[in-house]
Parts: C-alpha cells; sequence; structure tokens
C-alpha cells in the first residue's frame, strides 16, 4: 500500500479521467472521432474563410497603393541621376527585368520614353 503525496496524486489523475469521459458517448469515444475531433477543422475553414474575406478587401487598397508607387518612383526617377537610391534601383530592376548592376543610363532614357 501507497501513502502520502503519491497516492493523493495518482487518484486525482483517475477521477479527472472519470470526469472528462461523461462529456462524450462510447461510439465517440471507442471510434476516436467525431465531435471530439472536428474543433481542428472548424478553425481550418474559419481561418480560410477569414483570410478570403480578407484578401477581398485588401486587394483595393493594395490596387490603389501600387498605382501611387508607381507614380512616386517614375518621378523620383526622373528628379535623380546614376546612382540611383536602393528603392528606386529595385523598382527600376524589376519594371527593365533586368539586374540592377546591370542598368545603364540608356536603359532609363528608353523606358522613360515609354512612359
Amino acid at each position: 500500500m501507497e501513502f502520502g503525496p503519491r497516492k493523493s496524486a495518482l487518484g486525482i489523475a483517475k477521477l479527472r479521467c472519470a470526469c472528462y469521459h461523461l462529456f462524450f458517448s462510447r461510439k465517440q469515444l471507442a471510434y476516436g472521432k467525431g465531435e471530439i475531433m472536428g474543433a481542428r477543422r472548424i478553425r481550418r475553414e474559419q481561418r480560410q474563410v477569414d483570410m478570403a474575406e480578407s484578401r477581398h478587401r485588401n486587394g483595393f487598397r493594395k490596387t490603389k497603393e501600387r498605382a501611387r508607387r508607381l507614380a512616386r518612383l517614375q518621378d523620383a526617377l526622373q528628379k535623380t541621376q546614376p546612382p540611383y537610391a536602393p528603392t528606386i534601383l529595385s523598382w527600376l530592376s524589376e519594371q527593365l527585368d533586368k539586374p540592377g548592376r546591370l542598368i545603364t543610363p540608356e536603359d532609363v532614357k528608353q523606358f522613360l520614353a515609354k512612359k
């Protein structure tokens, strides 16, 4: 027979397990599936709905921001001379589909002439 804190801890653990099983039917406990396992799926579906709504809502804002950024960087490109700021060089590199180190002043003139 055990005496002391170990015995009381084992007794409390058994009581907790017994209390937990009262909330579920025998079928749910036997198969391991049912309403117990649905919580992750429900949270995932809620997250997917929230993300889709967020993409829809933020899409309009991002489109407007892209237009503002395009105008701002084109204006800055016209006003500056090489060497360009990293922000301008990165954007220009993306527009010309060319690494920043290979961009020449002639490329910039042709780009500005197109716009």
